[in-house]
C-alpha cells in the first residue's frame, strides 16, 4: 500500500466514524455521547495534523473546523463537570447553610450556560444558513486529500534539496 493510499484510507475511516456518531450525539446532547464525539474529532484532527506535511496547506481548513467543534464540545464537557462538582457541594451542605442559596444560583446559571453551548453546537452542526457541518468537513478533508496527488514524491524532494 502506498503512503498516499494509507493516508486517504486512515482519514476517510476516521471521518466516517466521526460523521456516524455526530448526528445522534448532537441531537440528544448527552454528556457521554458528546464526549465520544469530542474524542472522535480529536483523533481525526490529530491524524490531519500528523499527515499535514503530505497534504500541503490544504488541511488547514479541516483542522480549523475540527478545532472549532472541539472548543464547543469542550465547553459543554466543562459545564457537565461543574454540574457534578456543584451537586456534590450542595449535598455536603446542611439544608440551612446560607451558602446553599449562592450554590443553587450557580447550578441554575450552569444549566443555562450548558443549554446555550448545546444550542450553539446544534447551530454549528446544522450549518444555519451555510452547509451543514459534516458536509463542510467532508469537503475540506476531500480538498486536503486531493493535494496528495499534487504532492511531490520523496525522491523529487530529495533531488530538489540536493540540487541547491
Amino acid at each position: 500500500m502506498t503512503l498516499a493510499k494509507f493516508v486517504r484510507q486512515t482519514l476517510r475511516r476516521q471521518l466516517a466514524r466521526f460523521c456516524e456518531a455526530g448526528p445522534a450525539a448532537v441531537k440528544r446532547g448527552q454528556g457521554d455521547e458528546l464526549h465520544a464525539l469530542r474524542v472522535s474529532a480529536k483523533r481525526l484532527r490529530y491524524n490531519l495534523e500528523f499527515f499535514r506535511c503530505l497534504l500541503i496547506d490544504d488541511a488547514k481548513n479541516a483542522i480549523g473546523l475540527l478545532a472549532n467543534l472541539q472548543e464547543r464540545l469542550g465547553s459543554i464537557s466543562d459545564e457537565d463537570t461543574f454540574a457534578l462538582v456543584y451537586a456534590r457541594l450542595l449535598q455536603s451542605l446542611d439544608e440551612h447553610d446560607p451558602r446553599r442559596t449562592g450554590l443553587l444560583a450557580r447550578i441554575e446559571a450552569n444549566r443555562q450556560d450548558r443549554r446555550r453551548e448545546l444550542d450553539a453546537l446544534r447551530e454549528l452542526w446544522s450549518g444555519g444558513a451555510d452547509k451543514a457541518y459534516p458536509k463542510r468537513l467532508r469537503s475540506a478533508i476531500s480538498e486536503a486529500l486531493s493535494s496528495l496527488s499534487k504532492a511531490r514524491s520523496p525522491e523529487s524532494l530529495s533531488r530538489t534539496s540536493t540540487a541547491t
